[in-house]
């Protein structure tokens, strides 16, 4: 349309990745070979029995509410490379019936017992990249855990060493064998709340694209690759095999 355009992958604005991005292109990690990304909700369905909840209105479930921002994360952190399978699973556990889930608080409620459920209230997947790479992801809305057992948690292995880091924390941690023996060591990145940080810098980048011309961070293609991630998981989770992603 010949508009400026910016995907709202915010996830790629935390302090920590910005700082993991720095590591890995200054090639202190070696060659990144695999990723692994977690969103865990111990209950935290939204809106249940509304439009979020509803398929023929919402298009899924927690696939493409957070599963979509963990699997940009993980093709930012890699460079981009083309995906070109997956395996995925999606699960429909907690949402039905209506009036037995059991919470703690929601966004958009209260629950609409007449409503519908018929979304993924979790989704796994393994992501095979062009060149070898690949990412395996786990997100859910719901599931028996206790609180923030897991946390919203990024693992990069890589050749030379790994790191490991919660996307909203204020520190990462890398392993290495850089002094002659397996070490890790604990990265300090910001003393700022990261969250409204991480929101800030992506306001912040789309000005630029605005006022500034400058090239969106995340554009259209990225946006374009994501969505079509998503729509192999479905058709693999449907038809209980590793499909093709078209992209």
């Amino acid at each position: 349309a010949g508009v400026p355009l910016q995907i709202g992958f915010v996830c790629r604005f935390a302090p920590a990745v910005a700082m993991v991005r720095s590591l890995i292109e200054s090639g202190r990690l070696g060659e990144i070979y695999h990723i692994k990304a977690m969103l865990y909700r111990r209950r935290g369905i939204p809106g249940l029995g509304k439009w979020f909840t509803t398929r023929s209105e919402s298009g899924g479930g927690v696939l493409i509410d957070i599963g979509v921002h963990v699997i940009d994360l993980a093709l930012h952190l890699l460079g981009h490379p083309k995906p070109q399978r997956v395996s995925g699973i999606c699960e429909s556990r907690f949402g039905s019936p209506i009036e037995g889930y059991i919470y703690d608080e929601m966004w958009a409620g209260p629950p609409d017992p007449a409503g519908t459920f018929d979304v993924e209230d979790a989704a796994t997947g393994l992501i095979r990249c062009a060149g070898g790479c690949s990412i395996e992801f786990n997100v859910t809305w719901a599931a028996n855990l206790p609180e923030r057992l897991i946390p919203d948690g990024v693992i990069v292995l890589g050749s030379k060493g790994g790191c490991s880091f919660d996307i909203w924390g204020q520190q990462i941690t890398i392993t290495d064998t850089s002094i002659g023996r397996l070490a890790d060591a604990v990265l300090s990145v910001t003393e700022e709340p990261t969250w409204p940080a991480a929101w800030r810098d992506q306001h912040e980048a789309f000005r630029s694209v605005v006022a500034d011309g400058k090239p969106a961070v995340a554009d259209g293609t990225h946006g374009r690759t994501v969505q079509a991630v998503v729509d192999a998981i479905y058709r693999s989770s449907h038809n209980h095999r590793e499909v093709e992603i078209n992209c």
